[in-house]
């Protein structure tokens, strides 16, 4: 007789690297997220696009349409959870929920809640104001419960906050970030990351543009980072996968962003498990940490960069994408300018530079491609 699968609904702004990882772990997966992309499709059976921020209706009402009554399944929660604690709660009620508990997702959602833990946890971070200001130091206005770095803006003075802004001083230096598992006590590391910075000519800002794996960080960084988590996980009993993000300012880390759910960086290490980093995260939330063991062979550098659109564009049909391209848009549908495109990937045993120079070459050729104003090929350039 053969086993049935476990069901697993996965809610995020882009669910596709968690859908893929649930597919190598064998679950029967569906996905709601805000692009229903054309390879998320593919890896789920039944993927239904959502609105942003995340409505507590709308996924129950799909939820419902998805599972009948009577069906069990789990849920796994990614990006836009931090606004939406209310969802996650509502979740719970129907289903097993694999992640951290929705008071968590107050804490780190609600600014004045996370830097207030971090001043009690004596973890450092780039000065934040509440009201507005004029001096003369450059400041980023951000949004509270944002994620993907979308809510984030250089602040004109003249310019009031609104409600649920706030203001950060801006840190020029390296932006770097840490993907770790933990059990609600403890902790493993699973990779170090650097992030890349946008290079201002797609109107992209501040929004998320991708990232290097296999970052050594000296050992002063290392244990000022680790010492963190560990407060962390301590203070809020984290569970499954997270992520801190902190930039370096001279050699000392300052803690940007605490990251309660799976974040992007999934994508760079999940090929190093057996069974993925959804196991990871699932075995993780259930209290059983020491299953987190790596491919002893698979440790090569990868990377990934979003490629962002100067203007809007239409996916023509019948496209056929490099085999580096993810998150790919369906045929016909209109990305507009300074909207995300797809995900080009890289990976090899040489430096990261490298990576990063084979990133940058397929993100401007995938970009310009989409944009010439030519009478487009349906095969794109595979180098």
């Amino acid at each position: 007789m053969q086993r049935r699968k476990r069901r697993l609904l996965i809610v995020a702004v882009s669910g596709r690297a968690l859908a893929r990882s649930a597919r190598r772990s064998d679950l029967d997966v569906s996905v709601l997220d805000a692009f229903a992309d054309g390879d998320t499709r593919t890896l789920a059976r039944r993927c239904h696009a959502v609105s942003l921020p995340l409505n507590r209706q709308e996924i129950l009402a799909w939820t419902k349409r998805i599972y009948s009554d009577d069906e069990r399944f789990d849920v796994v929660y990614g990006s836009g959870a931090e606004h939406a604690p209310e969802v996650i709660e509502a979740l719970r009620s129907r289903a097993r929920v694999l992640g951290n508990h929705p008071e968590v997702l107050h804490v780190v959602g609600r600014a004045r809640r996370l830097f207030t833990l971090f001043d009690e946890l004596e973890i450092p971070y780039p000065e934040v104001s509440f009201v507005a200001t004029t001096d003369r130091f450059k400041w980023l206005v951000k949004s509270e419960g944002g994620c993907g770095g979308r809510h984030v803006a250089d602040w004109p003075p003249s310019r009031p906050l609104n409600s649920g802004q706030y203001l950060q001083r801006f840190v020029g230096g390296p932006v770097y970030s840490v993907l770790f598992a933990a059990d609600g006590e403890s902790f493993r590391v699973i990779g170090w990351n650097r992030l890349l910075r946008a290079t201002g000519e797609d109107g992209s800002g501040f929004s998320y543009q991708g990232a290097l794996g296999q970052f050594s960080p000296d050992a002063g960084i290392v244990r000022r980072i680790t010492k963190y988590i560990e407060s962390a996980v301590s203070a809020l009993a984290l569970r499954g996968l997270n992520g801190l993000d902190f930039v370096l300012q001279g050699d000392r880390p300052l803690v940007l962003d605490l990251n309660v759910r799976p974040p992007a960086t999934i994508a760079l290490y999940d090929d190093e498990f057996p069974r993925g980093l959804i196991d990871v995260h699932i075995e993780a939330c259930k209290g059983r940490l020491a299953t987190a063991t790596r491919h002893p062979t698979r440790r090569e550098c990868s990377g990934h960069a979003i490629v962002y659109c100067r203007r809007s564009v239409q996916i023509p049909v019948g496209l056929l994408w490099p085999k580096w391209c993810t998150d790919l848009p369906c045929s016909g549908y209109t990305i507009a300018a300074g909207e995300p495109v797809c995900t080009v990937h890289a990976r090899g045993h040489g430096p990261q530079e490298e990576i990063r120079r084979v990133l940058e070459t397929r993100r401007i050729q995938v970009r310009d491609w989409m944009e010439s104003t030519a009478a487009l090929p349906h095969r794109m350039p595979t180098s």
